[in-house]
C-alpha cells in the first residue's frame, strides 16, 4: 500500500506541476484534480506509515 501511495504522489504530483490535462474514460485529469489527488494520497501514506498505538 505505502509503495503505491508513494507511486501516485509522484505521478499526480508531476502531471499537476507540468500542468498536463487529459481527458480517459471520461475523466478530465485537469491541474485540480491532480494536485487534489496528490494531497489525498500524500495524507493517506501518513496515516498508513504512522506506528499503531500499544494498549
Amino acid at each position: 500500500m505505502s509503495g503505491f501511495a508513494a507511486n501516485q504522489i509522484l505521478t499526480h504530483g508531476a502531471l499537476a506541476l507540468g500542468g498536463v490535462e487529459f481527458e480517459l474514460f471520461g475523466i478530465l485529469y485537469s491541474r485540480r484534480l491532480n494536485t487534489t489527488a496528490a494531497i489525498f494520497w500524500a495524507i493517506a501514506l501518513v496515516v498508513r506509515m504512522r506506528p499503531a498505538k500499544s494498549s
